[in-house]
């Protein structure tokens, strides 16, 4: 069974993202962009079933399979930015879209990558999805929905874009476009090293031994705090506290790589075992078969991809705030065909579950797990800090007692 990839949030290098077929990235938030240039998705497809406005991109992964219809393929999932949609109704708040295209397509030269057709959908210009509608006046600005056209008017600088080019006029706008997107980052992807992607092998992932950051001045604290884990360990036996295993196991998995944003681990044959997410609460999980099917060819759907919580601090989400936005995990699940509805739709929806973290049952290991890399990091930052206060003593001393040009110190004369 393949590994799982691990991706991992980068600001992009050369400025904003761009993409062609031969070189489609994989990304967090910005626009999105669209497979297919002349058909892109309408809001009416991206409403957030609570709030009722468009949601924004979350991510969009480009995963080509070896079959005829799937050869380009990307997934889209979007999210609702407000979290209190997310606690009124969750299930309303995601969609995950799948595109494909076959290698010879009306679209890209499947020889070169180069795009055959100069036909590409209008966008709106505020989020990027279908952009059919229009300002009345000046006739140039698409939007994808009446809410964007009139936050764009309201809030952003079109009002004084619009006036101006009825005017002939030059503009310049002293408002900015309003932000109704996540960020933009990269995702770069890398194997994970170390584990297989069956739940089998993550049941007993709980005796692996762990790597320990090299140097001697962590070693005495970090032996303290190990001990302090193995009496939790030895106090869960004892007193038959519950402890929430599969979060033990999330912890332990993530230590090793604890930046990894998204966990991809497909599998695209129909026979044989499936990966399942990295699950981050024994409560909230979700069986392989209780995946819906696939409402067009009605085969099964299976995991595709799960989003780590380590998102939500790249995308800068205050915590503190009562409608942050929040997540334990996301799940991906895809049609493991890559059916082709016969009505030649570009967008299929796939389906998505979300597990959030327990509230209760967590016990003394799981605590004294968080405990221990909460240590460890304080231990880290004082060591570092400690070695950089004693290297800078030591320039010091070294500046004092170094020789003036006439050989002797200032005192000395």
């Amino acid at each position: 069974m393949p590994a799982v990839q691990l991706g991992f949030a980068e600001q992009p290098e050369d400025g904003p993202l761009s993409f062609s077929i031969g070189d489609f990235p994989d990304k967090i938030g910005g626009r999105p962009f669209w497979l297919n240039p002349r058909h892109a998705a309408k809001a009416e497809d991206v409403t957030c079933g609570v709030c009722e406005k468009t949601m924004a991109l979350l991510l969009q992964f480009y995963t080509p399979e070896d079959e005829p219809e799937a050869y380009h393929r990307v997934l889209y999932l979007f999210c609702c930015r407000n979290g209190a949609c997310h606690r009124t109704r969750w299930k309303g708040c995601f969609k995950a879209f799948r595109s494909q295209l076959p290698e010879f397509n009306p679209y890209y030269n499947p020889s070169e990558g180069e795009a055959l057709c100069a036909v590409k959908a209008r966008l709106c210009q505020l989020c990027g999805l279908d952009g059919s509608k229009q300002c009345a006046r000046c006739k140039n600005a698409p939007y994808c929905s009446r809410d964007h056209q009139i936050l764009d008017w309201t809030q952003g600088p079109h009002k004084e874009i619009c006036a101006a080019s009825a005017s002939g006029a030059s503009a310049t706008p002293t408002r900015k476009t309003p932000t109704v997107l996540f960020p933009e980052f990269e995702l770069v992807s890398e194997e994970e090293q170390g584990h297989a992607t069956s739940a089998a092998n993550d049941e007993g992932s709980d005796h692996e031994d762990e790597e320990e950051p090299a140097g001697s001045a962590l070693t005495p604290e970090l032996e303290k705090i190990k001990i302090d884990e193995a009496d939790a360990h030895e106090d869960i036996e004892e007193t038959e506290v519950d402890v929430d295993k599969a979060f033990l196991r999330f912890q332990k998995r993530i230590l090793k790589e604890p930046e990894q944003v998204v966990r991809y681990a497909r599998v695209s044959y129909a026979d044989g075992p499936h990966p399942e997410p990295l699950w981050v609460s024994d409560n909230g999980k979700m069986a392989q078969s209780d995946a819906p099917p696939c409402p067009h060819c009605s085969g099964p759907r299976v995991f595709e991809f799960q989003v780590m919580p380590q998102l939500l601090n790249v995308l800068e989400i205050n915590h503190y705030t009562a409608d942050a936005l929040d997540w334990g995990t996301v799940a991906v699940y895809s049609c493991i065909a890559n059916c082709q509805p016969s009505d030649g739709r570009a967008y299929m929806e796939e389906f998505v579950w979300r597990q959030m973290f327990s509230e209760h049952g967590m016990g003394d290991s799981a605590k004294a797990a968080l405990a221990r890399d909460a240590a460890l990091k304080k231990v880290t930052a004082e060591t570092s800090t400690a070695v950089e206060n004693s290297t800078s003593a030591e320039e010091s001393s070294v500046k004092n007692d170094a020789p003036t040009s006439g050989g002797s110190s200032p005192s000395a004369a």
